[in-house]
């Protein structure tokens, strides 16, 4: 059992000039919550998840005092996000990628996901251009497969 045979060929891929805007279009269209970034030669240079943009959703001054949350303005999620919306995938994504190549093992996913608290891995070839994704519900069809055998 290995990643190439339960990852995903379809998925949601982004350029690192592409705007906030257009991946949150992206995400919805798609019913996604992750995206990977990629580069003219399919690189991937670095992942987007809808964790990611929480995190720069949020104020500093609330990251230092979560407590001062409870007292902003009911407009300040709104007019927080209309800040960052223009900016670019590459200033938002967590370019430190965990990646898979198609070979490793269910084990070694499982491991990643579970040491590393991720959702969704890529799966790169030897190059790092991306062939796949896995993410946890591949995982559940693999647990599925080993109760059916």
């Amino acid at each position: 059992m290995d990643a190439q045979t339960y990852m995903r060929k379809e998925f949601l891929t982004v350029s690192p000039l592409e705007t906030l805007s257009n991946i949150i279009q992206f995400m919805e269209e798609r019913n996604e919550h992750w995206c990977v970034v990629v580069d003219d030669t399919k690189r991937v240079v670095g992942v987007i998840s809808s964790w990611d943009i929480v995190e720069r959703l949020v104020p500093d001054y609330l990251e230092d005092d979560k407590h001062l949350a409870s007292f902003t303005s009911p407009d300040t999620f709104r007019e927080r996000f209309r800040e960052i919306s223009p900016h670019t995938a590459k200033s938002l994504m967590t370019a430190d990628v965990k990646t898979l190549a198609p070979t490793d093992s269910l084990m070694k996913v499982a491991t990643l996901m579970s040491e590393f608290h991720i959702h969704c891995l890529p799966v790169v070839d030897k190059d790092g251009k991306l062939l796949g994704v896995i993410k946890q519900s591949e995982m559940r069809k693999a647990f599925k497969d080993i109760l059916t055998e």
